[in-house]
């Protein structure tokens, strides 16, 4: 009986944030109504956010925070590996997966981008969520690890998706019209991942303010995230009339 429960927790706490990164990437895929990408690359990009970017992250910033610590006494390091490593390492490590596919015939545009770039950063927060969930029922019990789960998959849209969302249309507008870029999608998506980790750490010291500093967050995010598919779908709906 012992050993159905612990599968059962283990499988409830895999299983809800992979429904969720599911639905997102599937959201934004459906959203791509004038040209949708393969989903069995789809299905890789996930794959590799959630495996080699996870790995890639996990690596550099073990060791930069184990360099920080030679200059800088731990309380700092801490914070400045939440503020600042964190978002520039794990928006580097997403990064590359878009710049691995750049070339693909299929990315050709600012939409192509927002969708790999969304499975990308699903599937890295659906790792990240995962082992939190894995984290918090070790140390805190199961009724954490599901509460952990279930408000970071709930918040997800707002999480890793957008950031590298940003990275892979600013490389599609890139290959489509010459403007944008990896670097201002990379510098956009460190700056949206600081400040939302940022809000974490208020919540040490002030959990109301923290709150209601996420709520505004989300919503700005969200809304941006959307204006992002309009503008994208867009630029589509031109390129499908000058095609007819």
């Amino acid at each position: 009986m012992s050993t159905i429960y612990a599968i059962s927790v283990l499988g409830s706490l895999i299983l809800i944030p992979l429904l969720v990164s599911i639905v997102i990437i599937l959201y934004v895929w459906y959203r791509d109504k004038y040209e949708r990408e393969p989903l069995l690359l789809v299905l890789t990009m996930f794959i590799w956010g959630a495996t080699s970017a996870v790995f890639m992250a996990i690596i550099l910033e073990y060791l930069s925070i184990y360099y920080m610590l030679f200059i800088i006494p731990p309380e700092i390091a801490s914070t400045l590996s939440a503020v600042i490593i964190a978002p520039i390492v794990e928006e580097y490590a997403k990064g590359r997966g878009i710049m691995f596919i750049q070339n693909s015939e299929e990315y050709d545009g600012m939409m192509d981008g927002i969708v790999y770039g969304v499975a990308i950063g699903a599937g890295f927060g659906f790792t990240e969520n995962v082992l939190y969930g894995l984290d918090a029922l070790v140390f805190m019990g199961l009724l954490a690890a599901i509460l952990t789960i279930v408000l970071r998959s709930s918040l997800e849209i707002a999480g890793h998706p957008f950031y590298t969302s940003w990275i892979g249309s600013e490389v599609g507008l890139e290959k489509k019209y010459g403007i944008g870029g990896f670097s201002k999608g990379y510098l956009a998506a460190v700056v949206f991942h600081a400040i939302w980790n940022s809000i974490a750490l208020i919540g040490t010291v002030n959990e109301l303010l923290s709150f209601c500093l996420l709520i505004i967050v989300v919503f700005i995010y969200v809304s941006m995230f959307r204006k992002r598919i309009r503008m994208a779908l867009k630029y589509e709906r031109k390129e499908a009339l000058l095609e007819t």
